[in-house]
């Protein structure tokens, strides 16, 4: 087991002598009505069965009592298989809760998850109403991908869970794309082709951007080579931007306005063009790295910015 370390916190591998100060962090009913399994009461052997790894239908892969520098028992955090998902759990003590502890240990924790373990992704829940944790989660890069209601009776009845993910971080892939506008506020679409991933979605055009470009250089040059117009970088007008998680890459991509260029528009690399207007076009005929870029468009055309 790894020792991790933050700006206040050392996480490391629990010991017998825990055994103690855990029982009295987790044998308190604030702390334990926000988790789902934690028993309550919580005695001396729940305690000494967790640090011997025992935990019921949970398979523990990773396993962290967290401490501040002075030795101090604050809390724990542990990731586990349960069913075919790989989650993230903690908690801490009452006298240590508004401290900033659980966004320092959380962030470290899937950092590490992701070194050590092959996994995709990692899962986590909260109570609807523990907001709290939702902050150090959303802190952590986890995203919201479901909710539903479960039936805990140790901890009230019915209740509903929200559930979090963060996927394994990839490569971060940078790409220009220019949302050029006609004078009726169409938009130039290109279908990737035959062959490339996606192919037979329609795009906005444009490319990546090299070592030593910036973003409005790079789509200039990408315009060029693959519609056959010549843009200035002055006449491109940041827009908004896509933020999206692939399989093997994270893809970042500024989105730029464009209503002024020179030279016709060709299809250099065997794509097919179209211009449709922003309201008429399909999402599902979009990568989904595109379709957040929809709203602000749309916005745009019908007057809303700028």
């Amino acid at each position: 087991m790894h020792t991790l370390t933050t700006a206040r916190l050392i996480l490391r591998a629990p010991r017998a002598e825990d055994a103690a100060a855990l029982v009295a962090i987790a044998n308190d009913w604030e702390v334990a009505k926000q988790t789902a399994s934690l028993p309550h009461p919580y005695e001396l052997r729940h305690a000494e069965q967790w640090i011997a790894g025992q935990t019921g239908d949970r398979r523990m892969q990773l396993q962290h009592v967290l401490c501040t520098k002075d030795g101090t028992v604050v809390g724990v955090a542990t990731v586990y298989e349960k069913d075919t998902n790989t989650e993230i759990g903690y908690f801490l003590g009452r006298a240590y809760w508004n401290r900033g502890y659980a966004s320092e240990a959380v962030p470290e924790l899937v950092r590490h998850a992701f070194a050590v373990l092959p996994i995709r992704a990692l899962h986590a829940w909260a109570f609807v109403e523990n907001e709290a944790s939702h902050r150090v989660l959303r802190k952590a890069g986890f995203r919201i991908c479901g909710d539903f209601e479960g039936d805990h009776p140790e901890r009230g009845g019915w209740r509903r869970v929200l559930r979090f993910v963060v996927e394994r971080p990839g490569k971060l892939v940078l790409v220009a794309a220019a949302a050029l506008l006609d004078a009726t506020g169409q938009v130039l679409l290109a279908q990737r082709p035959p062959g490339k991933s996606m192919a037979g979605l329609w795009e906005f055009p444009g490319g990546k951007v090299a070592a030593g470009e910036s973003p409005e250089v790079a789509l200039a040059r990408e315009l060029d080579e693959e519609l056959g117009i010549v843009v200035r970088v002055e006449d491109l007008t940041p827009l908004s931007f896509a933020s999206h998680a692939y399989d093997d890459f994270h893809l970042l991509m500024p989105l730029y306005v464009c209503r002024v260029w020179r030279g016709d528009l060709q299809s250099r690399e065997g794509q097919r063009l179209k211009w449709v207007a922003p309201d008429a076009i399909v999402a599902a005929e979009l990568p989904p790295a595109d379709v957040p870029l929809l709203g602000p468009l749309r916005d745009l055309v019908r007057g809303r910015l700028g």
